[in-house]
């Protein structure tokens, strides 16, 4: 996993989000309409689910708050936590 830093979040893509949650990256953009995860577009500004970042932090909240297990994460993962 590669995450893109910005402002010292640490963003994932949608692909890298759905490996955490353990459900399919097209059920990403339902998190969004929901309003249980917030997300950031890229240059373009479509709501397109394979355009958007999630801030890796709040994904693992989402996680914890559904009771998703996840196994334990290396060092290089929790770097910016």
């Amino acid at each position: 996993m590669t995450p893109e830093k910005s402002k010292e979040k640490i963003l994932v893509t949608p692909k890298e989000a759905a490996a955490l949650l353990g459900v399919k990256p097209s059920a990403m953009g339902r998190y969004v309409t929901e309003g249980k995860l917030a997300a950031w577009r890229t240059p373009g500004g479509l709501l397109r689910v394979g355009d958007l970042r999630f801030d890796r932090a709040e994904v693992l909240k989402l996680a914890e708050s559904l009771k998703v297990h996840i196994p334990i994460l290396q060092d290089s993962d929790t770097e910016g936590n």
